[in-house]
């Protein structure tokens, strides 16, 4: 099954350590809409890593179709050229069937901006 990825915006940058972005050695950013199915699936995510290590950020995800609601704290994000890597744990979903504390996971890409461009791409969201 084919799904259709419009991303409202993506920003993914690998940023080198200086005083105007004060240690961050990779960030990732962004928001969109992926259609699953008759189904659209909203996120919306952000994180950051720094010189010692530590990731910080967040991800989001609304099933318009269900209403379910899940939020996750990013702990761990890995960023390779346009390609973004994140996983963390669950802190809040509306839906008992999504544990709390449990791990997700999923992969972005930025393939550049303009109308030239290909649309940015995102995995669906593992949780385990």
């Amino acid at each position: 099954m084919k799904t259709c990825i419009r991303l409202l915006s993506l920003l993914l940058a690998a940023l080198t350590a200086s005083a105007q972005n004060a240690g961050v050695v990779s960030s990732a950013s962004g928001s969109g809409e992926l259609n699953v199915g008759n189904e659209v699936r909203v996120f919306a995510f952000s994180a950051r890593k720094d010189t010692a290590g530590n990731t910080t950020g967040q991800v989001q995800l609304v099933n318009r179709a269900s209403g379910v609601t899940t939020h996750s704290a990013v702990n761990c994000l890995s960023v390779s050229g346009n390609v973004a890597t994140m996983s963390g744990t669950i802190t809040s979903s509306n839906n008992a069937n999504v544990r709390v504390g449990g791990d997700i996971w999923c992969r972005v890409a930025d393939n550049g901006e303009g109308a030239g461009a290909p649309p940015d791409q995102i995995t669906l969201v593992a949780f385990f």
